[in-house]
């Protein structure tokens, strides 16, 4: 584990949680070693939004919705739409300057320059919900897969403002029976199925508890087995929420360039009432002269469904039709959990400057009559974290029904907008330009010495005659 954060007097704790899911899982993955990642980068531009580097989410704006005397460290978050400003690739950066978390006495970077928003030595690629519903067998094995994969689950709880029988600090056990809201991000870190209830002051219904990571205090692990590091909650807690998030981050490297729309961080679903859903979002290059497509993501709570992903380029625009250009790539699979996905294709597909592709997707799931695809909406709702609007412009998100024409989901004045579907390029140099074929030089004519022909009357040997007209002397 690194060591622990301590959010100190500020509501950064979601913050805090959501990069401990990224050092935790880049460094299981030996991507990135000891990582030191910015609370202070997300938490700032994901009330504070810029327009991505290719300009795809111009007009999408998220600003914080702070009450007097807040600010960015100080107004709360949540992990399901810090996932959101995460694949969008707003962090993560390393801590250091301007990035780095203030002490309790400050003072708060506020404002900090844009060019921070989209640096970073990390990009995510997945973003996975699981249910921690303690009676349900299945959901709680996934939640415990997912632990093992990655690293460690996001969650939230309700805190209590001060201890009393919720811990036993002689346990270092916490369980609340009250259903009360939540207040506070955490990470899941582990679990003993064996934790005795006999741990906790209120016994819960069984045994079991989950390892929790908390952000009140600062140091290793082996040193901070106590309410504010490291402590046992009952698998029964009343106010765990019950869905979780797990990360999983690639390094910046991997990828150059995210073609995308969606800025915001509030989900509409886009619902088709059948067994198989269209989709596509279309894209025109901008960002080199030459790239490679490398892969594709989306958005979906269809769980164990089939996906196919189709890539067609045009020289052209492809108007209301995200097929109409050539097909360069197809790839299939099953959606593994309800999230974000990023799917890598067998074979790049090469790119030239001021082409239009398109990522058709197709999501079929057998076991349901409705499938989704994951759009972005606006939200204006005053209690809210943020103010958020989107933007849409027509030829960008498109659908289709089984049989049926596609269709341009863009309507004027309308809150809700983009497809949750993005692409990766790769820069590449030019392709090397062929070598001229060399001229040929025709063979110079002989030149031969006149030759006198004798005469005899108007006859001359024939042989002689053909020889001479074929050699051009005559």
């Amino acid at each position: 584990m690194p060591d622990l954060r301590n959010q100190g007097k500020y509501g950064a704790c979601w913050a805090v949680s959501a990069i401990a899911l990224a050092e935790i899982n880049l460094g299981r993955q030996g991507k990135i070693i000891k990582p030191n990642l910015s609370e202070v980068q997300l938490a700032y531009f994901f009330y504070n939004w810029q327009t991505d580097p290719l300009g795809g989410t111009e007009g999408d704006a998220n600003r914080g919705n702070f009450g007097p005397g807040e600010n960015y460290l100080q107004a709360g978050g949540d992990l399901t739409y810090a996932g959101l400003v995460l694949a969008a690739w707003t962090g993560v950066a390393v801590e250091e300057g301007v990035l780095k978390y203030p002490p309790d006495e400050g003072p708060i970077q506020d404002p900090i320059d844009p060019k921070y928003a989209y640096e970073g030595v990390a990009r995510l690629r997945d973003y996975y919900l699981v249910s921690l519903r303690p009676g349900n067998t299945e959901s709680m094995q996934e939640a415990k897969r997912l632990i093992m994969e990655t690293g460690a689950l996001g969650i939230h709880y309700n805190a209590p403002d001060g201890l009393g029988y919720e811990y036993n600090a002689k346990t270092n056990a916490f369980y609340d029976p009250r259903p009360a809201g939540n207040n506070h991000a955490v990470t899941i870190v582990g679990w003993d199925d064996h934790f005795s209830k006999d741990n906790f002051i209120i016994k819960p219904p069984r045994d079991g508890a989950w390892l929790i990571r908390n952000s009140w205090a600062t140091g290793p692990y082996e040193q901070n087995q106590k309410y504010e590091g490291y402590f046992w909650m009952s698998f029964y807690n009343g106010s765990l929420q019950e869905q979780a998030v797990a990360y999983v981050f690639d390094t910046a490297d991997r990828y150059d360039n995210n073609y995308q729309y969606d800025g915001g961080i509030y989900n509409d679903s886009l619902d088709i009432p059948r067994d198989t859903c269209y989709t596509a979002n279309v894209f025109r290059t901008k960002a080199a002269d030459f790239e490679d497509l490398m892969a594709a993501s989306f958005y979906s709570e269809t769980i164990g469904g089939d996906y196919t992903i189709q890539v067609y380029v045009s020289d052209s625009p492809m108007g209301t039709n995200p097929e109409s250009g050539t097909l360069k790539a197809v790839k299939t699979g099953k959606i593994p959990h309800k999230g974000y996905h990023t799917m890598d294709l067998d074979s790049p597909v090469e790119l030239k400057r001021g082409q239009y592709f398109s990522i058709v997707l197709t999501i079929h799931n057998g076991n349901e009559d409705m499938v989704n695809i994951a759009r972005e909406r606006s939200s204006y709702d005053s209690e809210g974290l943020t103010q958020t609007t989107v933007a849409i412009q027509p030829g960008q998100s498109f659908f289709r029904l089984e049989g049926g024409e596609w269709e341009d989901i863009y309507k004027p004045k309308n809150t809700k907008g983009n497809l949750r579907i993005k692409a990766f390029t790769k820069n590449k140099a030019a392709p090397p330009t062929p070598s001229p074929t060399p001229a040929l030089t025709p063979a110079p004519t002989p030149t031969l010495a006149p030759t006198s022909i004798p005469k005899t009357g108007d006859n001359a040997p024939l042989d002689l005659w053909l020889a001479m007209i074929l050699l051009g002397t005559i």
